[in-house]
């Protein structure tokens, strides 16, 4: 019976280090739930695109100090802001960029995306009192 509870406090100690190294990542507590698959795990979240990397090479940007790869990764998020719907980050990202890119023909892309962000957005949105009630 005590190996038993050492063995469930060991596991337990290692889901709190797990979840707040997950958590510190950008990840959700959710892939705790594949803590079985751990070592499977560890291989495929080394391998990916860590949020938190996306969110310092925008700060690296803001401070001027960025890089070819800070810029890319930057435009990257941009564009998955735009497909995912998310028209304002993109247009705030993109904006960004053509600020501070180095890079002209990321500039020019950067430029024509505002432009095509901010006509979605005005076409969006309601025209006239938006508290007036719907003619029939």
């Amino acid at each position: 019976m005590q190996d038993f509870a050492v063995t469930l406090f060991s596991f337990a100690l290692m889901c709190v280090a797990i979840g707040v190294m997950l958590r510190k990542a950008g990840f959700s507590l959710w892939w705790l739930l594949l803590f079985p698959l751990f070592p499977i795990l560890v291989s495929i979240i080394a391998f990916l695109r860590w949020p938190i990397l996306d969110e310092i090479a925008r700060l690296r940007l803001l401070a001027g100090e960025a890089t070819q790869s800070d810029i890319d990764a930057v435009m990257r998020r941009a564009v998955k802001a735009e497909h995912l719907g998310q028209s304002e980050l993109a247009l705030r990202l993109f904006q960004l960029l053509a600020e501070r890119g180095i890079d002209a023909e990321a500039v020019r892309y950067a430029e024509q995306s505002i432009e095509r962000l901010r006509t979605a957005l005005q076409e969006s949105r309601p025209s006239g009192n938006p508290y007036a009630s719907p003619s029939t």
